[in-house]
């Protein structure tokens, strides 16, 4: 079927698939599309498929009815060494576990191949993905029978407008604008636990935190470690703040350049992501690149800075008058709107940010 042609589901209580498997960046990026659902169908059941990596993402966020957790990994590995019998299998089981939902509607926020295998294994006879242009793999419209062209230059705006033609009972969709808003339901016991191990190292009653987190899932998303560590000591030698590192994936990296330095910064144990989100709602800026954390910093209501090369801030920084962003022109990604997860030339964009820049969005955020 065509792109933009009204959708309309007669019914009071639907049951609707979500589809976002990871990252965590991608998931707090479609929550919002919950609520708007929730909005155009009150009595909506909403089942949200990712994968194992980011489930605890989705845990207590409101409107989500169940989680499915996808194997997507071992369907990847049996396709790759053409196991086609056990693949087949799998596939054709996962179908029929299924089938007991009978789907209403499934829509594809992901617009990868194994995103739209799934939705077209949910059964549901209206899905909803994204159109030739905005596919990162153009196979996953054999999957769709709705293909819509998004609206708008912000990725939450663009998850919401696939449902842009979707009409429920009560007529149609509204608070576009006000859903574009990331916001992230913390439990009391995340909270609980972080503010203990506050305590114990003793900040719990500092009200300077600055949290820098120096990870990100590919390295041309990375800023240098060395200028990380440079912009901890200048807050906390000028400004007197209390700097904690997060370092994600580069724990073992950070550690060994510690070894060489004569005061260490605060690094922060490993959290599960809900007790990160905790601790960032704790901390007055958040400093990082286009990363998950980054995100959940925006989405629990800390003021961040963001550090943006090969992916475009525009599209994807936290919205709202207490961020900042700082961009460089990425030259390997060129005219695409996807960055690139390797560097293809030797002038790596993120190096082009300079610690005394990021310095002073800092302190500008402290100001206001």
């Amino acid at each position: 079927m065509g792109e933009n042609v009204l959708i309309k589901i007669e019914k009071d209580s639907p049951k609707i698939a979500l589809i976002k498997l990871g990252s965590i960046g991608d998931c707090l990026h479609m929550l919002p599309l919950v609520s708007l659902l929730k909005n155009i169908f009150p009595k909506a059941y909403i089942v949200w498929f990712v994968e194992e990596k980011s489930k605890e993402i989705l845990f207590n966020q409101a409107g989500i009815d169940e989680i499915i957790i996808v194997n997507t990994m071992e369907m990847r590995q049996l396709f790759k060494k053409r196991k086609w019998g056990p693949l087949f299998s799998e596939m054709k089981g996962f179908r029929k576990r299924l089938s007991d939902f009978k789907f209403d509607l499934a829509i594809d926020g992901q617009g990868l191949i194994k995103s739209g295998l799934i939705t077209y294994l949910t059964g549901a006879p209206i899905r909803i993905g994204y159109s030739h242009e905005f596919c990162r793999e153009k196979l996953n419209m054999c999957f769709t029978t709705h293909r819509i062209k998004p609206l708008g230059d912000y990725v939450v705006e663009q998850t919401l407008s696939l449902v842009r033609d979707v009409k429920g009972l009560n007529g149609e969709p509204k608070n576009f604008e006000q859903s574009k808003y990331l916001h992230f339901i913390l439990s009391p016991e995340d909270k609980e636990r972080v503010s203990k191990w506050l305590q114990k190292v003793g900040l719990g009653d500092r009200r300077n935190l600055i949290a820098l987190h120096p990870g990100a899932g590919f390295q041309t998303k990375r800023w240098p470690l060395e200028r990380f560590l440079e912009l901890g000591e200048l807050l906390e030698i000028r400004k007197g703040l209390s700097i904690l590192f997060t370092p994600g994936e580069m724990l073992n990296e950070l550690e060994q350049l510690l070894l060489y330095r004569k005061k260490a910064p605060m690094v922060v144990p490993p959290l599960s992501l809900n007790e990160l989100a905790a601790l960032y709602q704790k901390c007055r800026v958040v400093v990082a690149g286009d990363t998950g954390p980054l995100h959940l910093a925006g989405a629990v209501g800390c003021s961040t800075v963001g550090l943006f090369g090969p992916s475009d801030g525009k599209r994807s920084a936290p919205l709202g008058e207490q961020h900042r962003n700082i961009q460089r022109t990425c030259f390997c990604r060129g005219n695409s709107r996807y960055f690139p997860r390797q560097c293809r030339i030797d002038k790596w964009c993120m190096a082009e940010i300079n610690v005394e820049e990021v310095y002073s969005m800092v302190v500008e955020l402290l100001n206001e």
